[in-house]
């Protein structure tokens, strides 16, 4: 950990901006797949290109409903604080440094968990007025 610091430490000091831009998008990576043509530092095969492709599709969607879920858990005034910490926590604490998406893994049922609210509150939407909530047992 401590040569990843000294390295990331470096490039700050060199291209702050750029450094800035790079971590953002490594950010971006841990919940939407980026995929890429270099056969040296992706696994390549036989349609990776098009694989690469309905995942990236994927999980931007996955990652526009737990936005959309977070916004709608905020508009409700919902406390999100405990499930959005986990979430906030891979890319705001190593994400300057280097980035994996397994490290997200241990994170996605808490976006699941946002992406609950926004279908909660679209089925509450469609439901027709005067037909009963059902309570809970």
């Amino acid at each position: 950990m401590s040569r990843y610091s000294a390295l990331a430490l470096d490039n700050i000091r060199r291209a702050p901006v750029e450094y800035a831009l790079a971590s953002a998008n490594r950010a971006v990576r841990l919940f939407v797949i980026e995929g890429s043509e270099d056969r040296r530092t992706a696994a390549q095969f036989t349609g990776s290109s098009s694989v690469y492709l309905i995942g990236r599709a994927v999980t931007a969607g996955y990652a526009a409903l737990f936005i959309a879920g977070l916004i709608v858990a905020l508009w409700r005034r919902l406390p999100v604080f405990m499930f959005l910490t986990p979430i906030v926590y891979v890319p705001g604490t190593i994400a300057f440094m280097l980035i994996n998406a397994r490290y997200m893994m241990t994170a996605q049922p808490f976006m699941f968990a946002f992406m609950a609210v926004l279908l909660v509150t679209a089925l509450d939407r469609l439901r027709p007025s005067g037909v009963p909530v059902p309570e809970s047992p």
